[in-house]
């Protein structure tokens, strides 16, 4: 990686955050919005080595999840909000010790999100987040 390339992705990390500033001025932000900006903050940081950090964006954006679960459905027409359910649907079996079934909706999450042009290139994270459910 070249230094211009580290401060284009350090430009990126500054602008996600001042994106998700912007974007909790607001009640109730928009959440796909929100889910982008964690999304990239975690792609960025891993493309820039730190792969805590990317765990850390990716842990925030399942809290993020989880405290919004309400809104996020598995027959959304909006194929980013489908794998946004089943990645919180693989988190939902992790958490519960179904670790084959973890795994088959992370896989599903990025099928949905790798298949679909209308998905953003930053939802398509490392599945499984933060090396879970290994099976």
């Amino acid at each position: 990686m070249t230094e211009a390339d580290i401060a284009r992705h350090v430009q990126t990390l500054n602008a996600a955050a001042q994106s998700w500033k912007l974007l909790n001025r607001v009640p109730s932000p928009d959440l796909k919005s929100l889910a982008f900006v964690r999304a990239l903050q975690a792609q960025t940081c891993s493309a820039l080595g730190r792969g805590q950090e990317s765990a850390d964006y990716i842990d925030k954006l399942l809290e993020l999840l989880d405290e919004r679960r309400t809104e996020v459905k598995l027959d959304d027409p909006r194929s980013v909000m489908r794998a946004l359910a089943m990645l919180l649907k693989g988190q939902d079996a992790e958490t519960e010790g179904q670790l084959p079934a973890a795994m088959e909706a992370y896989r599903h999450a990025l099928d949905i999100a790798e298949h679909d042009t209308k998905t953003d290139a930053a939802i398509v994270l490392g599945y499984p987040p933060k090396g879970r459910a290994k099976a």
